[in-house]
């Protein structure tokens, strides 16, 4: 199996482009696709593929999650990595920002994770944890954090809003996730809870 994308005329009568995405194994286009202003596409997703075409870097788990910048004419990719530790990771949404930083979300059961130094959650809580990574249009990490307690926690969407925060949904089932003081609900009411989470970048 791999994943896809197809790009279709305003009208829907013409495929302007389409295109396969994945290797020998199999592999997910996940999710929402993200249009960049210069009408390049940041895809991203799940691969089992040691093989992935295109892509820079090394298959490190049992999955890793993928993520790319397909330029506009759907002739070539930007940038195309994997991107995980050495357990199961996958990436659900993407979305981008005026100063065109990309930001992927998904879920890891990897304890090692690539973190950045001083992110907010630096350590696996464990389980399966949801994770925020920000990079540049080249596909350099800039941050990435660990968000969940320590039982099964996923991250399913990202927006980011007018003033650059960040807007991260997900599911938890964990006792100790990190709710924040004065929270509308602080405590997990069942088997599974949904969170909205809000951050605030700092330094610009």
């Amino acid at each position: 199996r791999d994943g896809f994308l197809a790009r279709l005329s305003a009208d829907g009568t013409t495929l302007n482009y389409g295109t396969l995405l994945g290797g020998s194994g199999e592999d997910e286009s996940k999710h929402r696709n993200e249009v960049l202003p210069d009408g390049a596409v940041l895809l991203g997703g799940e691969t089992l593929s040691p093989d992935f075409v295109g892509a820079s870097g090394s298959l490190n788990g049992s999955s890793d999650a993928w993520v790319g910048v397909l330029d506009a004419a759907g002739t070539g990719f930007e940038f195309l990595r994997y991107f995980g530790g050495s357990g199961a990771d996958r990436a659900v949404d993407r979305a981008s920002d005026v100063q065109g930083r990309l930001y992927l979300v998904g879920s890891t059961s990897s304890a090692d994770f690539p973190t950045t130094p001083g992110a907010l959650q630096e350590n696996f809580g464990g389980g399966e944890d949801g994770f925020l990574a920000v990079f540049d249009r080249t596909g350099t990490l800039l941050y990435s954090t660990y968000i969940g307690g320590s039982g099964p926690d996923n991250v399913r969407g990202v927006e980011v809003g007018p003033s650059g925060e960040i807007v991260i949904v997900g599911g938890t089932s964990s006792n100790d996730f990190p709710a924040t003081t004065g929270a509308y609900q602080t405590s997990r009411g069942g088997d599974q809870d949904g969170f909205v989470m809000k951050l605030v970048v700092s330094g610009g």
